[in-house]
């Protein structure tokens, strides 16, 4: 007689320190794998072959995620370049974030796309109201809704991932993607602790970065399917800047023009860029162009002011072709390690502007140090300094950069999004069968 699936219930009045104890006591419970089907012919000339089968165009999925950008009801892309509404049959995201409990909690964004909000007062009790809206938005007659459910992080997005999957006997995936998650300084030990055990809980894995992939592959040795996302830049749409113009002949005042792009908010590092550059700027023929605008454009401004260099320092919030600039800059520096930043240096990449980036594990997976660009550690100033004043004192180096710049991007850039929503789809999917 076949036994019904014991169901992993936590009861929300855990306290935080209960909930790693809860979860590790639990561990026990019966892992469901998919059932193989073995054809007759098979079967009957002895081949010990299985095969899962999967109707990827009616695939189901479930993103949970700690990425509150996704509430924008315009946005229907987890992954840059990615619209999930056209990948999958249908797509549910579970947006997890502290905070007061909306009454209104179901988006949907698209035909096949929702966006469910599970917040709390403390984040360790979101993940249960998150299992609560599983529960009432999910389930049907029929049974769980999605096919596969994909966590975003490995801390509370994590959990949330594992505790439903073990409910509702559904495979999960777990992406790494290390610029976008909370910073770990946001969690307490006992979360990082969790989160180390809850990765080894994954049978499928995904990161950014084969650098990440491989470490992973040491760390947890016991999971197979650790593989990077696959990755899509649109080489031709970057390229495409708009008409050329001429930087010398806009600011006539300078000879070398070093560009900061950005949003001028407290989250960026705007100020890095300036504290990088005051040095150069001791040169009067020397410009920093910050093009941007937020909240902390004042606070910039002041900030070149106390430092004796705001006539070189100029702020432009409303261009128009900011590609055109970039292409135009002697140099572009990057102190911000976030998403948007990775677009400013991919478009520097592919248009050929020498580089001095804060380092990331994307930017070394795909820049060599001193080579294609010139890397210096986030928040390291003075190595930032040093890596600028590199390209204002070295004709050959700039040249140099330029070139590798032009002829990586011309391999790392890719312009069928359609090859690319089928890899993406497929590396996904793998999930199934892991």
């Amino acid at each position: 007689m076949k036994k019904n699936p014991v169901l992993l219930r936590i009861d929300p009045s855990l306290q935080q320190a209960e909930v790693l104890d809860y979860v590790l006591q639990n561990d026990s419970l019966p892992k469901v794998s998919p059932e193989p089907r073995v054809s007759v012919s098979q079967a009957r000339a002895g081949k010990t072959q299985a095969e899962i089968v999967s109707n990827r165009t009616t695939t189901r999925i479930l993103y949970i995620s700690q990425d509150t950008s996704l509430l924008n009801q315009t946005t229907e892309s987890l992954d840059r370049y990615l619209n999930v509404a056209d990948v999958f049959d249908e797509v549910h995201i579970i947006v997890l974030k502290p905070g007061i409990r909306t009454k209104n909690p179901v988006l949907r964004v698209a035909e096949n796309v929702w966006v469910y909000v599970a917040a709390a007062p403390v984040a360790w009790r979101v993940p249960f109201v998150a299992l609560r809206i599983i529960e009432e938005h999910l389930v049907f007659a029929g049974g769980f809704r999605a096919d596969l459910i994909v966590a975003r992080d490995g801390y509370e997005s994590a959990l949330t991932a594992y505790l439903a999957g073990r409910r509702y006997n559904r495979p999960r995936q777990l992406h790494l993607l290390e610029e976008i998650i909370p910073a770990v300084s946001n969690h307490s030990s006992l979360w990082r602790h969790l989160s180390v055990w809850l990765v080894s809980t994954f049978a499928s894995i995904r990161t950014t970065t084969q650098q990440r992939t491989d470490e992973l592959k040491v760390q947890y040795q016991h999971t197979l399917d650790i593989e990077p996302l696959p990755q899509f830049r649109n080489f031709t749409g970057l390229t495409k800047a708009d008409p050329d113009i001429n930087l010398k002949n806009i600011y006539r005042q300078f000879s070398f023009m070093i560009i900061y792009v950005g949003k001028l908010t407290f989250g960026h590092q705007a100020f890095q860029a300036i504290d990088a550059a005051r040095v150069l700027l001791r040169n009067p023929r020397v410009g920093l162009l910050i093009i941007g605008e937020g909240r902390g454009r004042a606070e910039c401004i002041k900030r070149a002011e106390l430092l004796g260099i705001a006539h070189q320092v100029i702020f432009e919030k409303n261009v128009s072709g900011v590609k055109a600039y970039i292409a135009a800059a002697d140099v572009v520096v990057v102190p911000d390690v976030d998403l948007t930043s990775d677009d400013v240096v991919m478009q520097a990449a592919a248009l050929g502007t020498p580089l001095v980036v804060a380092r990331t594990v994307i930017r070394t997976d795909i820049f060599t140090n001193g080579e294609s660009a010139l890397f210096f550690e986030r928040g390291d100033i003075t190595t930032a300094t040093a890596q600028l004043q590199r390209v204002l004192n070295d004709n050959s180096l700039r040249r140099s950069l330029k070139t590798a710049s032009l002829a990586l991007a011309g391999e790392q850039l890719q312009d069928d999004p359609v090859s690319y929503q089928g890899l993406y789809r497929d590396s996904i999917e793998q999930a199934l069968c892991a």
